[in-house]
């Protein structure tokens, strides 16, 4: 038996070799950034809108599954001002390889640097966000899969959240009220749907209507479930 099952282990130990060296050595076959074009159409098919995809994409797979981006603008939606409503700097985000064939997506941190959120209201009262988050009823007839994205963000949990340098600027034109949020550094612990996570965040706030502008540093408990509709913020501490 010693006989058989000896060379048998070294088979196997030479089949996970190779297949090791081959997963290592995809990055320097496949090149992510010849697929721009497919991820710009992508996202003006799904949201109307333009993707600029100006950095390089970068990919890792071993242990992880790693993707990294430079600078990515999303620009406004039509009628709005011909400005970017999303800019962001730096992101990466890894993501464990066995569990993907559980069907269940496990990522070790997402890393975000230098986001700009530019949140804007006409004076018609109309905002240039909710073509984002409200889905259309065609989409949700055509797609039933659409229409029930909790059954796969309920499989996703991640290791931790940082975000550094970021911006979120808001313009309600129809009262004339600006506020604007600056140097914001965020960091949540593991993220889950239902469960409670840890955040710690401090930025600098100032606006047009706001009357004691200054650093702000907020750490709280926030819930939010999967289908993305009740939002709970508990122990906070400003």
């Amino acid at each position: 038996m010693r006989k058989v099952i000896k060379p048998l282990v070294r088979v196997l130990a030479a089949i996970m070799l190779i297949l090791a060296i081959a997963i290592s050595a995809l990055p320097f076959l496949i090149d992510p950034n010849s697929y721009k074009p497919e991820i710009t159409a992508w996202v003006k098919e799904k949201t109307g809108r333009t993707a600029l995809i100006e950095g390089a994409i970068l990919l890792s797979v071993f242990p992880w599954i790693g993707f990294g981006t430079e600078k990515i603008v999303l620009n406004n939606k039509p009628g709005f001002q011909d400005r970017p409503f999303i800019t962001l700097a730096h992101s990466e985000i890894k993501v464990k390889l066995l569990p993907l064939l559980s069907k269940k997506i496990e990522v070790n941190k997402i890393a975000i640097d230098g986001l700009i959120i530019d949140l804007v209201k006409d004076k018609q009262g109309r905002n240039n966000w909710d073509d984002l988050i409200i889905p259309s009823q065609t989409s949700a007839v055509t797609n039933p899969a659409n229409s029930s994205p909790h059954t796969v963000l309920a499989a996703l949990s991640v290791g931790g959240i940082a975000i550094q340098n970021a911006q979120i600027m808001w313009d309600n034109q129809q009262t004339g009220e600006q506020l604007a949020i600056g140097n914001l550094n965020a960091n949540a612990e593991k993220f889950a749907f239902n469960v409670p996570v840890k955040i710690d965040l401090a930025a600098d706030v100032s606006g047009k209507e706001l009357k004691f502008p200054g650093a702000i540093k907020i750490a709280t408990a926030l819930r939010v479930d999967e289908k993305l509709e009740n939002v709970e913020f508990t122990d906070s501490q400003v």
